[in-house]
């Protein structure tokens, strides 16, 4: 498609949906990235110590990856015989991978803190991986993380990088087209490819606050292209489409009241007199005393403790 063809509002609605809906905000140029070579692999002394990834609270990748189990530098072995060989960066691998949580049950959370860790795994070699460099990316994934959370890790690794190839493909089609793209056929189709090489149970977990988003988007498309009703009416189908969405991809119990009520005390302590380390000093205290540290952990992207 030539690069002077100007898109109607259909065809950038359409571009959104795809941006939010895969959420690639690692996605790199193959041009600018390259895969690591064994020379540039870090001895394990250099790597990230374990007791600063290690939560006493929480069970993650980062508390179950055996680094003993991989290779240090220029270790060359054969795989016919156990022994190690790998091109990937193991440091990369072990931080683009190390938030996303385990269960009670030692079974991989797939949520949209494991999509981020999808991306950010498979950015660095540019998404241009054969089926020999796939199989041993998911090799050196089962061999930091033994068992069964490293089976099902290896096994969504491998299965995300297929469905990216086809959503590429996707894509390619649609932008053929033009105009003529129609944004929900699309993203019924992108949904479809989702379920064919994830699963459902998978698909749901990583994409369920990308498709609240695409929601929000075509509900809010939807009550702007209403003629049948008033301004005034369309605010109102759009504060609760708002209110919906918050409740969507926050996950905090009574979650639009309680945000209301601290934005409110909130600005009436920005409008006192105080001095300015004062109302930060006084703004945390508000924080704490409103949520706990688990809330605030899901919230965290939305700077509650910032003016």
């Amino acid at each position: 498609m030539s690069n002077n063809k100007k898109l109607n509002p259909l065809k950038v609605l359409a571009i959104l949906l795809v941006v939010i809906a895969t959420v690639l905000v690692f996605f790199m140029a193959p041009e600018n990235m390259q895969p690591q070579t064994v020379d540039q692999i870090r001895p394990v002394q250099n790597l990230p110590s374990k007791a600063a990834d290690i939560s006493n609270e929480k069970r993650t990748i980062a508390t179950a990856w055996q680094w003993d189990n991989l290779p240090v530098k220029e270790q060359k072995i054969d795989s016919a015989n156990h022994q190690q060989s790998t091109h990937f960066d193991v440091d990369y691998i072990y931080n683009a991978l190390k938030i996303v949580k385990l269960d009670e049950y030692g079974e991989v959370v797939t949520d949209h803190q494991a999509l981020q860790a999808l991306n950010e795994t498979l950015a660095y070699s540019g998404l241009q991986l054969d089926r020999e460099a796939l199989a041993e990316l998911q090799d050196l994934i089962k061999l930091g993380l033994p068992g069964k959370a490293g089976e099902q890790t290896a096994e969504i690794v491998g299965n995300y990088y297929q469905y990216l190839d086809a959503e590429r493909e996707l894509n390619t089609i649609y932008n053929a087209d033009g105009p003529a793209t129609n944004p929900g056929a699309m993203y019924a189709e992108i949904l479809a490819l989702r379920e064919l090489y994830l699963g459902k149970a998978v698909s749901d977990g990583l994409f369920a606050i990308s498709n609240a988003d695409a929601r929000y988007m075509f509900e809010s498309f939807r009550i702007k292209s209403d003629s049948s009703l008033t301004d005034e009416e369309k605010s109102t189908h759009q504060l609760e489409n708002v209110k919906r969405h918050g409740e969507e991809i926050i996950i905090v119990p009574n979650w639009n009241v309680r945000y209301a009520d601290f934005l409110t005390a909130k600005k009436q302590l920005q409008e006192t007199d105080l001095a300015d380390d004062d109302k930060r000093s006084q703004l945390r205290e508000l924080v704490q005393q409103r949520f706990t540290q688990e809330e605030l952990e899901k919230v965290r992207d939305l700077h509650l403790e910032t003016f």
